[in-house]
């Protein structure tokens, strides 16, 4: 496992409360990365701390037939994020 450096600009869907975050919900991407290659910290899941380094790798022109924001690129192998629970006692049982 890696670490992920953390920044000192966060957003959360708890903004407001017990934090100086901003809103997940009223940040535009353009106001989070405000230049190519900036990079943020994205947690996903709380519970299992999955975090992942999400970066602007460039700024394009819009296509009407595409829907933004989009992903370019994916860097490793996503993991399950609900594995079937009965897939997971069957592990334990044959260790």
């Amino acid at each position: 496992m890696f670490s992920i450096p953390r920044s000192s600009t966060s957003y959360s869907l708890t903004w407001g409360q017990e934090s100086d975050a901003g809103s997940v919900k009223r940040t535009r991407i353009a106001g989070a990365f405000l230049k190519v290659r900036a990079k943020m910290t994205f947690l996903f899941d709380y519970g299992d701390d999955w975090q992942f380094l999400v970066e602007l790798i460039r700024i394009g022109k819009t296509e009407r037939s595409i829907n933004y924001p989009r992903v370019v690129k994916v860097v490793g192998k996503a993991p399950k994020q609900y594995p079937d629970l009965d897939d997971d006692e069957g592990e334990d049982e044959a260790a």
